[in-house]
């Protein structure tokens, strides 16, 4: 008999989520509850938000769950106190569960679990993101705006421990209520995915006075068309469909991620190892040095991407609040000293001479918080506390204040 802590946990760190995928759960589970609290629960997807949804289900106390995965080597491992089991044993029990599907584009587990006799709705249900809907329905509202906010999810995360849930984007609309706002914002999404998006907006839909963009470094790493999560496939292929035009730019870059995602190698995002109760000195080393290390140069596609996003707005007469977000750069002189600030400061630095170049500022917040503010101390972009998100939004509307007219 194999005891549970003799197994390979493959959780990663779950301290944050955003208010969509937050509340997407818990009224799936809300709308289900009696049914959910009499099986058991198969939570399909090993990942982030399979972990996150088990956290949800035990705040209406279910805790009656196991985890399935298509990754055959975590198999036998388990998430947190939760075993993984082969989808071969979720099989021979399905007159007692009730599967969940966590992970954000599950067309084809869907297809898999109906496929094996599952039912969407009385069995199974699909607890797959909704952020892509709420992005599309975003991008098509054609009413005036003042104001968009572009960039990564660190704009959209909230502390599941924090009493007041609320992230920065929502705290700067809070701050300037008299304002009308869309929002633009994707995890993993970056600058030559952001490009293709606001010349379709710009030409199609509406143009703000001014945009805040996030300029988050790690997008600077010469990685980003390696990785699958980065490609947005499906929001892309819909964004093209939605607009109803010829649009030859979007129509290219489109197909630019199919075939990036096609080729991309996926073990990069695999969970095997990733979590931080079992990444590693050596894991976490490659991971820092390959993200906020690296040698940034002119030829990088998406510093060239930023450039035009740059030029776009210039060409548009829209003014850019820029701004680099706090990391947890206290991890990094961990493994690093002082060569870790002098490698990331090279990179912002030539980042800033772009900026500046262009007759911009970008306000620069990487080393505002120390680790207390972070929610978790052992990794280098893990989101930060109400605290830390106060500080950073003060910040940036006091920036945007000094550029307002």
């Amino acid at each position: 008999m194999i005891h549970m802590t003799n197994r390979t946990n493959y959780a990663r760190p779950v301290t944050n989520t955003t208010q969509i995928v937050y509340d997407h759960f818990r009224q799936i589970i809300s709308n289900n509850l009696s049914l959910l609290r009499n099986k058991r629960i198969v939570i399909f997807g090993a990942g982030v938000r399979g972990a996150l949804l088990a956290l949800v289900l035990k705040d209406f106390d279910i805790d009656d769950i196991i985890f399935s995965d298509n990754n055959e080597e975590i198999i036998g491992g388990r998430i947190n106190q939760y075993p993984i089991i082969n989808l071969k044993d979720v099989i021979k029990q399905k007159e007692d569960v009730v599967v969940l599907v966590s992970p954000e584009n599950n067309k084809d587990i869907i297809k898999q679990l109906e496929h094996i006799g599952f039912i969407e709705n009385e069995n199974m249900f699909n607890c797959g993101s909704r952020l892509y809907n709420w992005f599309i329905n975003q991008f098509i509202d054609n009413e005036n705006k003042d104001i968009f906010i572009v960039g990564d999810c660190g704009l959209m995360y909230f502390s599941l421990n924090d009493a007041n849930k609320i992230s920065i984007s929502d705290m700067i609309k809070k701050q300037f209520s008299n304002y009308r706002f869309k929002q633009l914002t994707m995890n993993a999404m970056g600058m030559r995915a952001f490009y293709n998006m606001l010349l379709s907006q710009f030409d199609l839909y509406t143009k703000p006075k001014y945009i805040f963009l996030s300029v988050d470094i790690s997008v600077f790493n010469g990685k980003q068309h390696y990785m699958p999560n980065a490609q947005h496939v499906d929001l892309i292929n819909k964004i093209y469909e939605v607009t109803n035009t010829r649009n030859n730019k979007l129509f290219e870059y489109l197909q630019v991620v199919k075939e990036r995602y096609n080729n991309s190698n996926k073990v990069i995002i695999n969970n095997k190892g990733y979590s931080s109760s079992n990444l590693g000195d050596i894991k976490n080393k490659v991971y820092i040095k390959m993200n906020y290390m690296y040698k940034l140069n002119n030829e990088n596609e998406e510093l060239r991407y930023f450039i035009k996003i740059l030029e776009l707005l210039k060409e548009e007469s829209i003014i850019p609040i820029l701004f680099i977000l706090p990391i947890n750069y206290c991890q990094g002189r961990v493994y690093y000293g002082d060569d870790f600030i002098k490698s990331y400061q090279k990179n912002t630095i030539m980042i800033k001479n772009i900026v500046k170049e262009k007759g911009y500022d970008l306000l620069d917040l990487s080393f505002m918080l120390d680790e207390k503010y972070f929610l978790d101390t052992n990794t280098m972009d893990e989101a930060f506390c109400y605290e830390g998100r106060l500080k950073a939004c003060n910040e940036i509307t006091n920036y945007f204040r000094r550029h307002e007219y």
